[in-house]
This record gives C-alpha cells, sequence and structure tokens, in this order.
C-alpha cells in the first residue's frame, strides 16, 4: 500500500482546476506517479468516485488492487460537479413507471436510493460532517398550480419508498426570490463539497490496501494469455482483470476494444457492498 505520507499533503488547490471546491478543499493526500512494474488482482483505470468507489470495494473484499489516475484524484467531473446526491434517472421517475411499470420503477428507484444511502453512510462513519453542505431537495413552480405538486407528493410513499417529502407554500424561509408560488421539499437528498468526498474515498481505499498512484496516464493496454498490461509512461501494471472508469475523458477504451478483439472477452468487476467476493460479468 503506497498511503501518502503526513508530508505528502497540498491545499487542495495543486493540480486541480482553480475553482470554488479546490480552493476550498483543504488538505488532499498527494500520491506519487508509478515508476515501477507491479502485479495485482485488479487495475482501476480512473481516479475519480465510480474507480474509487470499485477500488474500495474491491479491497474490502480481500481483492489486490492498484488505481492509475492521469491526472489527480477527483480531477475530473467527480470532483468538481454541483454536489447534488439524490436518488434519479435522466427522466423523472413517472415517465419510468409509463415505461416498465411499477414493480421495476420501484426496484430502479431502490437501487439509486442505495447510492445515496452509501455516500451518506461513507460520510457519516468516517466522522467527516464538513463533507456535507446541505440538507433537501426544493422543488419549485412559478405558477399556482398546487394540485400538481400535492399529486406528486402522494405518489412519493408509493414509488419512492418514502414520505418524508411536504408541500411548501411558505418559502420566504428558503429562498428569498417571490417569484415562486409553492415547492416540493424532499428531506432525502443532500448536497456535499464534491472534491472532498473524493479525497475521503481516496483515503478509505488507500487505508484499505489500494495502491494509488496519480499522474500516471494508462497510455497502452494489451491482453495475452489471461493477463492484462496497462502500461504508463513509466511504469506497468499486469492483473488478471481490469476496470476503465474514465468515463468522458475515454483514456485507453480505443485500444482495449482492440485488445478484447485480439486476445480474449474482457471482464468488468462488479462490486457487491453486502459480499465479500466481488462478483466479474463481461463487459458490454
Amino acid at each position: 500500500m503506497n498511503s501518502p505520507t503526513s508530508s505528502a499533503m497540498d491545499n487542495g488547490a495543486t493540480g486541480h482546476v482553480h475553482g470554488f471546491y479546490s480552493q476550498t478543499a483543504g488538505k488532499l493526500p498527494v500520491h506519487e506517479p508509478l515508476n515501477a512494474s507491479l502485479t495485482a488482482d485488479v487495475c482501476v483505470i480512473g481516479g475519480g468516485l465510480a474507480g474509487l468507489t470499485t477500488a474500495l470495494e474491491l479491497a474490502r473484499g480481500g481483492k489486490s488492487v492498484i488505481l492509475l489516475e492521469a491526472e489527480r484524484i477527483g480531477w475530473g467531473a467527480s470532483g468538481r460537479n454541483g454536489g447534488f446526491v439524490s436518488a434519479s434517472f435522466a427522466r423523472s421517475i413517472f415517465a419510468i413507471e409509463d415505461k416498465l411499470g411499477l414493480d421495476h420503477a420501484r426496484a430502479l428507484y431502490r437501487l439509486s436510493t442505495e447510492g445515496v444511502g452509501y455516500v451518506r453512510n461513507t460520510i457519516r462513519s468516517s466522522g467527516r460532517d464538513d463533507i456535507i453542505q446541505g440538507q433537501g431537495w426544493l422543488k419549485m413552480i412559478r405558477h399556482a398550480d398546487l394540485a400538481s405538486l400535492e399529486m406528486r407528493r402522494t405518489a412519493c410513499p408509493r414509488l419512492w419508498c418514502h414520505s418524508d417529502v411536504s408541500v411548501e407554500v411558505e418559502l420566504a424561509s428558503h429562498v428569498s426570490s417571490d417569484r415562486y408560488h409553492a415547492g416540493l421539499l424532499d428531506m432525502g437528498p443532500f448536497h456535499i463539497h464534491p472534491l472532498r468526498y473524493c479525497g475521503l474515498v481516496g483515503e478509505l481505499a488507500a487505508q484499505a490496501g489500494v495502491r494509488i498512484f496519480e499522474h500516471s496516464r494508462a497510455v497502452a493496454v494489451s491482453g495475452e494469455r489471461g493477463i492484462w498490461q496497462v502500461q504508463t509512461d513509466k511504469g506497468m501494471v499486469r492483473g488478471s482483470n481490469i476496470v476503465i472508469a474514465t468515463s468522458a475523458y475515454g483514456g485507453p477504451v480505443s485500444r482495449i476494444n482492440q485488445s478484447i478483439r485480439r486476445s480474449r472477452p474482457m471482464w468488468s468487476v462488479r462490486a457487491r457492498r453486502n459480499s465479500t467476493k466481488p462478483s466479474a460479468s463481461p463487459a458490454v
């Protein structure tokens, strides 16, 4: 484990895009670049929330894990997004119900709420209440159609599996604008400082045994005889599984796809929080 030493800390801004979150992140651990050839059960490419959480849960499940990040932990969207943590999808839950039916909509929403609970529990169990910046979600309307809000409120227990939702007509205590007539207040969602949260998950992953390397861009990937090799500028990682968590930045995805066609199917690893044995499923 290459846990950062107390001297390997910065003020949160070094190496991150300049902005509010990087200026207010506080001390973040600094990880050295990869300068050797190492072996692990799993190599995770990408140090955003997807890669960090996957690495953390795999390590907790007994796997040896190396994580490679091209810049800094949380450098991309994971560390500089709006910070809203809520159970939601790109389409409304009502549209999902219309498309898939009530049972499937409930199952999908329950899955999303598990993610919200995971973030909240990670923060609270670590004693990092400073990461939570606010509580609740207020959806407001600029017309006097209270019936539509009431309809959504009554649908919440049926679809959303919780009833901590209310129609608010006195908005002065929430907002300073007088343009809104009413709002639907849901106390389930909350707001976090995303870069601080990335730093926390990175610390937990390192404590669990994940070897994290920053400024270690994956430049080539190849597979042969059941072993994957991930090449960086100054090092290499060999492992039986790789996880690609580079999102919009792409990384070596095209080269990996070429490797798949030349060699064998790649397996993506899905960590189960309630199991000590992560499961693997074919990448799609």
